[in-house]
This record gives structure tokens, sequence and C-alpha cells, in this order.
């Protein structure tokens, strides 16, 4: 049976409304579907990643003195760091193929401790300084605004399994993207200054201090996403901590650094208490460089600085 267009009722073409409205609920369906099965994923492997971390067990005889009492410690703060934490110290590791065995040094101080300060003056040194997203050349130049130092960081599986995993089998991302630098501050030897460590075996450990509480209320209210103040904490935020836990973690990341480094490959620095000449040579001798009177005399250790102003 044929209508007055002479096509059978399988042929007819539908009218174009009615096909805008079958397209859109088609394309509501399969997105709804998909939406749907991401969810169940991303569900998944954070149920996943929290068995995985649980199925990490230390034996506190086996570890050192550094890492067991940094373990306790988070221990009676959160079982998230904690999780972490044993993940680190305890699940094995490919060691890297190759090794940095120049004497880089690796500030695991947090951010919003005066890195940007001490960053620019090592560089007013005369050192290759990474920080963050920006490389200063020596005598207070800015390098190349890189693409992203951490492009290839980022890049890993987001998950904290995934997280773990990478951290566990390779470190030496940094090698392709800078040969020559002598220091570097921010992300990664903030958080992750522990696995580094595998990399450069040599490095000197410099930690930029604030005042904990004074810290943590400027780090809430600028970075509030980053992450918390421990080592590795592969996803885990600071804004999941009160002022008062994030002061344990700090405290005992800093305890675990001076446990764990020999008195002569850590130096410790305050840009917010110490002056002008203390400040120049600790970080002089961090980067063993001779540094004059007339040097300190004339140029005030900076206390910050901006891209625009270089």
């Amino acid at each position: 049976e044929r209508d007055h267009h002479g096509q059978t009722p399988s042929m007819k073409i539908l009218e174009p409304d009615r096909v805008k409205s079958l397209a859109a609920t088609t394309v509501f369906l399969v997105g709804l579907v998909l939406i749907t099965f991401s969810g169940w994923n991303n569900w998944t492997v954070v149920r996943k990643a929290k068995s995985q971390s649980q199925l990490i067990h230390c034996e506190l005889n086996k570890l050192n003195d550094c890492a067991k009492n940094y373990l306790v410690a988070a221990e009676g703060v959160s079982e998230t760091a904690a999780g972490n934490l044993r993940r680190l110290f305890c699940s094995p590791k490919v060691q890297p193929k190759r090794t940095n065995r120049r004497r880089v040094v690796l500030d695991v101080g947090q951010g919003t401790t005066g890195t940007r300060s001490v960053a620019y003056a090592a560089s007013l040194l005369g050192k290759y300084v990474l920080h963050f997203e920006t490389y200063l050349l020596p005598n207070g130049t800015l390098g190349h605004r890189r693409q992203k130092i951490y492009s290839k960081w980022q890049s890993m599986k987001r998950t904290p399994s995934g997280c773990h995993a990478w951290l566990d089998h390779s470190v030496s991302f940094l090698d392709d993207e800078n040969k020559k630098y002598d220091m570097m501050l921010g992300i990664p030897p903030s958080n992750y200054g522990s696995d580094l460590l595998r990399y450069i075996p040599d490095a000197h450990i410099l930690i930029t201090q604030r005042d904990y509480r004074d810290w943590y209320r400027a780090r809430i209210r600028e970075h509030k996403r980053t992450p918390a103040p421990y080592q590795r904490p592969c996803g885990d935020k600071l804004q999941y901590y009160t002022e008062e836990e994030s002061l344990a973690l700090q405290q005992a990341d800093e305890a675990y650094w001076k446990c764990l480094m020999p008195p002569g490959r850590i130096t410790l620095l305050d840009v917010f208490r110490e002056n002008s000449t203390d400040l120049w040579i600790k970080l002089a001798h961090a980067l063993e460089v001779n540094i004059s009177k007339k040097f300190m005399e004339e140029n005030a250790f900076p206390r910050t600085w901006h891209l625009d102003k270089l």
C-alpha cells in the first residue's frame, strides 16, 4: 500500500522537527549512558585504590626510625595520609635506569613559605633554578616559561593507585625537560622529594619554613586545592584537613627530613624571620657558592618577586 506520494510507510521521510527531536533524544540517552558508565568506573577505581592502599602492609620493625616515626605520626592524623605513606615506604620500587649524581638542591618545604624569594636569590647567585612552572637562569634572568615541566607529571594516572604505581616505577621524567638545573622548588620536591631522592641520590635538602599556623591560613586562602603537606599525598588535598591536623603532618614531615639527612646535607631557611645576611649565608652554603660580604651588603635578600618585573 502506498500513500499519495507514492511511498510505502517504511519509505516515508520524517518531518524536520521530528528528526531534530529524535536526534536530541538519542544524544541525551547516549550521554546519560556514558556519564553513568564513567561515574561507575571512577567509583570502582576509587574503591579499588582504597582497597589497594589498605592491602599495603608495613612491618614497622623493618622500617628505619625516620620512616617509622613519620608513619606513626600520620596514623594519629588521617588513615588516608597513613595509607599513602605505607605505600611510599613499603611497596617495592623499580630503581631508575639512570641517576643524576649532581648535587642538586631540593626544597622540600611547602609552597607559600618564601619559595619564590629563595628561587630568585639562588638565580642571583648564578644558579639554574626550577620553581614550579618557571625556569630561572643565572643572575636573575627569566628562562622560557615552560609548557609545564609537570605535563608529564600531570599526565600520570590521576587515581591514587595510578599515582603510586607510576612513582614506584619512574621518576626520571625531569631529565627529558632540563639537562642542567641546580635547584628545584615547589611541586614535585615539596611533596615528592622522597621519590626524587631515588633519582638524585646526592641531593642537598632545603626546607623553607614558615610558622605552621600562618602557613595554613595563607595556603588555604590562596591554594586550598594544593596537596596535603606530607610526602606522596597522591590526590589528598590540604582542604581536607583542619589547621591542627595540617600542623601535625607538617611537623612530622619536617622531623622526617631532619632524621633522614646527615647534618651537612640539610639546610633550614625561614624567609619570614631570619635577617638578610643569615639567609644569604645559609643559601650560599646549600648551593656551595662563595659569597662576599660586599655582595650581601649591596643586595638585600629578596622577599618576593613577580614574573612581570623580571
